[in-house]
């Protein structure tokens, strides 16, 4: 009896396989392969612009009218988009590793 194990968090996901058999006197994990998103960078690898150096308006005004530099929900966007990259990775090894189903 063959399963895939898929060990997953935000940042990383792990594949091994579960081999049980006769040939085998225990039971044991093979690793297949490691897949990481980049949730882990840090935010200043990915993002380019500095907090201030884009004016709101059109008009030239004083100091004041300086961008406040906020996320925008970017931490959400992040987050999202590496649980999508996980969920599409492990879609393609359970079609690769285990094709009747999880």
């Amino acid at each position: 009896m063959n399963k895939l194990l898929l060990l997953v968090d935000l940042g990383r996901l792990k594949a091994y396989r579960w081999e049980q058999g006769e040939q085998f006197e225990k039971p044991r994990l093979r690793f297949l392969e490691e897949w990481n998103t980049n949730v882990q960078n840090h935010l200043r690898e990915e993002v380019t612009d500095q907090a201030g150096q884009y004016r709101k308006g059109s008009v030239a005004g004083g100091p004041s009218d300086l961008s406040d530099g906020e996320e925008h929900n970017l931490d959400l966007e992040r987050r999202k988009r590496a649980l999508r990259g996980i969920a599409r990775h492990m879609d393609e090894l359970i079609q690769k590793h285990d094709p009747q189903g999880c």
